[in-house]
Order: structure tokens, then sequence, then C-alpha cells
């Protein structure tokens, strides 16, 4: 006898929808406290989804009356003997339990079916989160997921996820994905698309072509979109690897996973990076412009670490120190020399 039931299983007993050798199992394994545990977590799910919406009351008068004749069936079936091993108070105790989540269960389909419309329309009300400069935001999407958006950056996404989970980055963001291996995430940002099941990563979007994706748990697929010539796959990564897209070019390297986690508390952390891409970093959190007089100190290799609530000269003086070039401010620029 499997330990599990299946779901889909479950969902066609529960409905009335399954073969008599089917229902036999399912009333088998529901005298365990494993199958009980978990109809009552499916029906636990289904229960919090119907309480967003109003149900008509003689809807409600309806599925009392059949949870009595469900009682009342059961019983029936006790007395022919067909719950096997089980008395009398047993029966009435696992009908205490199962008829309850059964009448949850219908108002759960009457919701889904009810709204079936509701969830179409609103899934196609978008909603847009931007963050200025000055702040970072963490919200929850429909199906569970965790954003932590950067500053200065901009995310799509659909009100209610329905047949795909599909969102519009611009700028930075970290993802804790929820698990659905039947609905992947998929994040557009410029030309590329990543794509995970339930996993957690980064994503650095400073324009159409200039992308990095880094991963901190899981495995995710990263794609060029190119109209006209359609989707190529540019690199699969893991936990502690990282794809960098510039100039038509993809770069997978390692990456620290402690940078991504930390990432989402506001601290930046570069190693080996360029001083030209650490600058494109540190641009969504200030309002002040970057200039370099000599282009070659562009390519100067740097690695420390900054809170992006400092201000912008004590960032600026790190950088030179760093780097062992100067700085000055200029009006509204920090010019580098």
């Amino acid at each position: 006898m499997r330990n599990k039931i299946d779901p889909f299983l479950l969902k066609r007993y529960l409905e009335g929808n399954c073969t008599a050798k089917e229902k036999g199992v399912v009333e088998q394994l529901l005298q365990t406290a494993e199958g009980r545990a978990q109809l009552q977590s499916l029906m636990q799910d289904r229960w919090e989804e119907s309480g967003r919406y109003e149900l008509p009351r003689e809807d409600v008068d309806k599925w009392k009356q059949e949870f009595w004749n469900k009682v009342a069936a059961m019983e029936r079936k006790e007395k022919r003997g067909r719950l096997i091993g089980m008395k009398r108070r047993d029966v009435l105790r696992y009908a205490a339990v199962l008829v309850p989540l059964i009448v949850m269960t219908w108002i759960g389909a009457a919701v889904f079916r009810n709204t079936h419309q509701h969830t179409k329309t609103a899934s196609l009300n978008t909603i847009t989160k931007e963050n200025s400069k000055a702040n970072r935001s963490t919200f929850i999407l429909s199906d569970g997921t965790t954003v932590h958006l950067g500053r200065g950056s901009k995310l799509k996404f659909p009100e209610i996820f329905a047949g795909t989970r599909e969102v519009e980055l611009e700028g930075e963001a970290y993802f804790d994905v929820a698990k659905n291996a039947a609905k992947p995430f998929i994040i557009h940002a410029g030309q590329i698309d990543t794509k995970v099941l339930g996993t957690s990563f980064r994503i650095r979007s400073f324009d159409s072509s200039d992308i990095e994706v880094g991963v901190a748990t899981g495995k995710v697929e990263v794609s060029k979109n190119t109209p006209g010539s359609g989707s190529s796959v540019l690199a699969v990564l893991t936990k502690g690897m990282k794809v960098n897209y510039s100039s038509n070019k993809a770069i997978v390297a390692a990456v620290n996973t402690t940078e991504l986690e930390e990432w989402k508390t506001g601290v930046l952390s570069f190693e080996a990076t360029t001083t030209a891409d650490v600058v494109k970093v540190l641009q969504r959190s200030y309002d002040v412009d970057f200039e370099f007089k000599d282009p070659a100190l562009k390519s100067i290799p740097l690695t420390l670490s900054v809170r992006d609530t400092m201000p912008a000269d004590k960032v600026a003086k790190i950088l030179s120190l760093t780097g062992g070039f100067n700085y000055e401010k200029v009006g509204s620029k920090i010019v580098f020399y």
C-alpha cells in the first residue's frame, strides 16, 4: 500500500469521481494518521483560498445538508461492515475529521468554479512596483514568490498568475521563487529570459544588452530571446554560479552566494569587479553621476563591500582608496582621475 495519497486521486475521491478500487485505497489510507494529515493540509489550502470570497447563503445551507447526508451514509456503511476493523465510535470520529474537510473541498471547488472568470480577468491586470533610488522593497507575488526589489528598479507582474508565471524586470531584484514543477517562473529582462522552477537568485539588468544572473540556491536556465530568431540557451546555472551577458557575449563564472544573500539587506559586495561595473551598480542608489577622466580607470579590478545607504562621497572615497586613484565632487558629479 502506498504511504501517500496522490493529490489528484484525493481530489477525485472528494468530488466523488474515482473508481470503486481507488475509493477503497483512499479510505484505507485515510484511516492512518499520515493520510488524515495529508487530507488536512490539502483542505486547509482550499479553505484559505475560499476565505477570500463571499459565498451565497443558499450554497452554504446546501453543503450543510450534504454534510449530514455524508455522516448518515458513513454510518450505514459501517453497519454493513465495509469499514473493516472500525467500531462505531471510530467511524464517527473518522467522520468528524473527514466530513467537515469534504465540505471545505465542496466550498473550494465551488469557489474555483464561480471565480474562474474572476481569475482570468485578474491575471490580465498588471501591477507595476517601482522604487526610487532612495528605496528598496520586499513583497510577495500571488504564487508565494518573494521579491526583493532594488533601488531604482521596476517589476511588472500579473495580479494573479493564471496559466503561466511571468514577470518583467528593469533593474535589480532577488527572487525566492515558490516551487511549482508544472509552472516554471520566467523573468524577462531585456533580451534575457531566466527560467526557474523553484530557487533563489539575483538579476541585475542595466539595459537589454547588459545583464547578470547569479544563483544562490537551486537551478536556473538563462536564454537570449531574439525577435525573429527565437530563443537560445546561454547557460544553465546552479548554486554559486553566475552569467554575465554583455556585448553579445555570455561569460559564466563563480559567484559568492553570501554576496547574493547580503544584497537583500543593502550590502553591495564586489569581488575582482571592474570599476566601471561597480559604478553601474552604485548608480542605481545615488542621484549623482560618476565620471572617469581617464578611461583606463574603468578596467581596474576592485574587491570591496559598501552599504547602499552610505553617502555617495564616502563610497567614492572607498573606491578611490581601493583602486589607487583620486576623486573629486563637482556639482552633481563625482569625477574619478
